[in-house]
């Protein structure tokens, strides 16, 4: 378990952290009686999440930050993992915990917020979902040839899409992979077909999160989302300045907020 957090006498936000034990997953119990299940990104670690899973604890949630499969090791073991094997570490995880609580509700970033359709594709019972920049429709095009990039290369290394992230959140990111698994990213595709063929199975209360800053993920994803979900409540938020890993960045507080107010409504 990693040390406490929370506020100072202003009201401000204060961290104490280790994102080396953070990257292998951690849990924070609450108080309503309420799970929130958090997913991290392609590549990352649950370190990611530490802020969001702050937020929602401070407000009452317990909170699950689980590592998927073939993260927080070796880049082999990522080359050699499948998307089912990170839908399987969910599903494990949702099975252990659900029975427990009232009600749980997922929160996923990028990848993580793939996941987090795929499980409300799969699971009615959750009670809303709250996505980040979820990796449904890349920007860069060139990522869906991974395919044919895979004889030639498995390792790619990744850029600096991230240049306004502040320094004291750097060793958050910095948990994660420092390149790209070309297996991974064919996986990766595969899971973003799968979950898009099931969107219209998705009727629980949905916010999503986009930034017209982000140089990974295509804006019109939420767009997309919004219009083949069945949800009766849909929410899309839309920001200028963040970039993909909005968990860290400088909107960060506007969509924790937002989020635990839209959870609350569907309590």
């Amino acid at each position: 378990m990693p040390e406490r957090r929370g506020y100072n006498d202003s009201g401000n936000f204060f961290m104490i952290m280790d994102p080396e034990k953070l990257k292998h997953g951690y849990a924070f119990p609450g108080n309503n009686g309420y799970l929130v299940i958090c997913i991290h990104g392609f590549g990352g670690t649950p370190a990611e999440h530490y802020l969001t899973a702050c937020a929602l604890n401070q407000a009452g949630y317990s909170v699950s930050v689980p590592l998927l499969k073939g993260h927080g090791t070796t880049m082999e073991e990522w080359d050699h993992s499948h998307w089912k094997d990170w839908t399987g570490t969910i599903e494990e995880e949702y099975a252990k915990q659900k029975g427990a609580y009232k009600g749980v509700y997922f929160c996923g970033l990028s990848m993580g917020g793939l996941l987090t359709l795929y499980m409300a594709e799969h699971h009615p019972e959750i009670k809303a979902i709250s996505l980040m920049a979820p990796a449904l429709i890349y920007k860069n095009k060139s990522a869906y040839f991974a395919p044919l990039a895979l004889p030639f290369k498995r390792h790619l290394p990744y850029g600096d899409n991230f240049p306004g992230l502040k320094d004291e959140f750097r060793p958050l990111l910095q948990q994660g992979y420092g390149m790209s698994s070309v297996p991974a990213a064919v996986e990766m595709t595969k899971l973003q077909s799968n979950v898009k063929r099931n969107l219209r199975r998705i009727k629980q209360p949905l916010i999503i999160y986009q930034s017209d800053a982000d140089t990974l993920v295509d804006p019109k994803t939420e767009n997309y989302v919004l219009n083949h979900v069945s949800s009766e409540e849909k929410t899309g938020v839309r920001f200028a300045k963040s970039s993909h890993v909005m968990s860290l960045d400088s909107d960060r507080e506007s969509i924790f907020w937002s989020t635990i107010a839209f959870f609350r409504k569907h309590q």
